[in-house]
């Protein structure tokens, strides 16, 4: 009877051993992420560095540097500040056909206060794609760029304790990422 027992359990491996060799694994997703900011700094600036990071973790990456796309940006007729006195807006002609092309499952709007207006902001997420924003200069940015643009991402990193905690306030998913 043992013996038996022994034989069934044997069987039992050696078919699950068949089964499981045939299921073929999970392949994990690449994630595509759209990635927009400035490198007015060149290679060492931290915008720059954030993004030749995020390219090491194997997503794919499609950089998009505003420095070098100054007619993507709609300032309000302010000067091109940055994003120090109001938002900076990214120009639906100019980046649409880019995004729609490489078909991002994110969209990271890095510093310089990028954001897309509101009504853009919608139409690319009903295309399933997801926005991160991050600043790298509250509190100083708050009143006059990052609190009206952070509620159109579906995460905020801020670099500033208080300023998260005012954005949680709003009811934005806010983090205290980078410390500068």
């Amino acid at each position: 009877m043992q013996q038996l027992r022994n034989l069934i359990a044997v069987i039992s491996v050696f078919v699950q051993n068949k089964i499981i060799s045939r299921v073929k694994p999970l392949r994990p997703v690449n994630l595509r992420v759209f990635y927009i900011g400035g490198y007015w700094r060149g290679s060492n600036d931290i915008v720059a560095q954030m993004l030749h990071g995020l390219q090491k973790t194997g997503a794919t990456i499609f950089g998009f540097n505003t420095d070098q796309n100054f007619d993507a940006l709609d300032t309000e007729s302010r000067s091109y500040d940055r994003g120090n006195s109001g938002p900076v807006w990214l120009r639906r002609n100019k980046l649409f056909p880019l995004i729609l092309q490489f078909r991002p499952h994110v969209i990271i709007c890095n510093a310089g206060g990028l954001s897309f207006r509101s009504q853009d902001t919608m139409t690319l997420k009903k295309l399933g794609i997801k926005f991160l924003g991050i600043t790298l200069s509250e509190p100083d940015v708050y009143a006059a760029t990052t609190s009206k643009i952070a509620h159109h991402f579906d995460v905020f990193y801020s670099n500033d304790k208080y300023t998260t905690e005012l954005h949680r306030s709003h009811g934005i998913q806010c983090y205290q990422g980078i410390r500068m």
